[in-house]
């Protein structure tokens, strides 16, 4: 049976390794992939609202869970907020008992930095090229 030596420290070694190189990140490193959360969690947030119209109230609830967990996960990105797991995520944000209104508004408020940080989230082909 293998024996593995970890020398002592090396979890905080690794992780402080992690958030150095996280503080080295430019931002449009962290923009791009809070743009990418936001477009998973606009969609999850619309089909919510579809499936609920239709009376799906499981399947709304799921596709809610995943916006409250994409919203979280934009905030964190652009607060450079390190989260454990995505329920820490969306602990952490306020965005654990967020309602339809709630997390729509949430999602509305990062569209509008995202816009402030290079370009619209539902801006035209113009604006998408010239980015």
């Amino acid at each position: 049976m293998p024996c593995t030596i970890r020398p002592a420290g090396w979890l905080r070694k690794l992780r402080d390794e992690h958030l150095a190189r996280l503080a080295r990140s430019r931002p449009a490193e962290f923009t791009g992939a809070a743009r990418q959360a936001w477009y998973r969690g606009s969609a999850a947030h619309a089909r919510a609202l579809r499936l609920a119209e239709w009376y799906e109230t499981d399947q709304a609830l799921l596709m809610l869970g995943e916006a409250r967990l994409s919203a979280a996960t934009v905030q964190g990105l652009f607060s450079r907020t390190y989260f454990r797991d995505p329920g820490d995520a969306v602990r952490r944000t306020g965005l654990a008992g967020a309602d339809m209104t709630e997390v729509g508004a949430a999602l509305t408020r990062q569209a509008e930095e995202l816009a402030a940080r290079g370009r619209p989230v539902d801006g035209t082909i113009d604006d998408l090229l010239s980015g």
